[in-house]
């Protein structure tokens, strides 16, 4: 049986585990002209559909100007676009255009491939057990 864990051990881990697992997704999307930063954002906008920039800002806990910067890019790329919010003359909405949707559908098989790789090492009743951890943790930051 391992030995203990302190919430720091748990923390630790995780970060090495971050550290492995994202250079893998960064290869993966620059292989496809995006940036696991960007494939988020044009993720976000697939889920929840047009946001004002502010939300998505809130979405991810970044300052507005960051994702201003962000949004931009995509902009410049053509996966997004701005559009005048249908109520408020003042505000626009952040919508992902077709290419952007074609950008993420072309990457989504090849990140699948990535993390089945990385995770395959885990039995699938652990990896269900690890998610439902990993969700706990999340609910709870989010809550405190």
């Amino acid at each position: 049986m391992p030995e203990p864990s302190t919430p720091s051990d748990v923390a630790e881990a995780l970060l090495a585990v971050w550290r492995v697992l994202r250079p893998r997704i960064d290869s993966v999307m620059a292989a496809h002209g995006l940036s696991m930063s960007r494939g988020k954002l044009l993720t976000a906008l697939q889920r929840e559909g047009p946001c004002r920039p502010g939300e998505l800002a809130e979405l991810f806990g970044q300052s507005p100007r960051t994702l201003t910067d962000a949004i931009d890019g995509l902009e410049r790329d053509g996966l997004v676009e701005r559009q005048p919010h249908p109520t408020d003359r003042r505000a626009q909405l952040i919508v992902i255009k077709p290419a952007g949707e074609a950008a993420l559908a072309a990457v989504a098989e090849p990140r699948r491939v990535a993390m089945d790789a990385l995770f395959s090492c885990i039995e699938p009743e652990d990896r269900a057990t690890l998610v439902a951890m990993l969700r706990t943790i999340e609910r709870h930051g989010k809550s405190t």
